[in-house]
């Protein structure tokens, strides 16, 4: 009878131990399962944040690039303004100094004077308003102005 009791609380015990270890799997299961789901979430995340840092690298490549542009081209504005002001300033000082000529001198110039006036940025330059004003003291120099126009 003792034996009888032995085996039976050995099965009992058996299938109490089989329940467990089945509970215990299931556990485990969970578990493996709640740390793929995580690792699955953290990779998601981590793939936004790239694709974010991607789109701010090139929203800032873009700007740095309209900064560069906007940059070069003031850049050009103002050499362009300050070539055109100082060739302005060097005319005007090369009419004061042929102003001071005189009229038989500046007649072995006019022929180069003449073609320089198509190189003016106005028709009413001080170089031609110096030579119109010129030609007008002198006929000469006004038929050879005519000529050479």
């Amino acid at each position: 009878m003792q034996a009888w009791k032995f085996v039976r609380n050995i099965s009992v015990s058996s299938s109490f131990f089989c329940y467990i270890i089945i509970i215990m799997i299931i556990i485990v299961l969970i578990i493996i399962y709640i740390i793929v789901i995580t690792i699955v979430i953290i990779i998601i995340i981590i793939i936004i944040i790239i694709i974010i840092i991607i789109i701010i690298i090139i929203i800032s490549i873009s700007i740095i690039v309209v900064v560069v542009v906007v940059v070069v081209v003031v850049v050009v504005v103002v050499v362009v303004i300050v070539i055109v002001t100082i060739t302005m300033q060097v005319r005007g000082h090369a009419v004061e100094v042929l102003q001071r000529t005189e009229d038989e001198e500046l007649l072995y110039y006019l022929l180069q004077l003449v073609q320089a006036l198509r190189y003016e940025s106005t028709t009413h330059s001080r170089l031609s308003t110096f030579l119109v004003a010129r030609a007008t003291n002198n006929t000469v120099m006004a038929t050879l102005l005519h000529w050479y126009a």
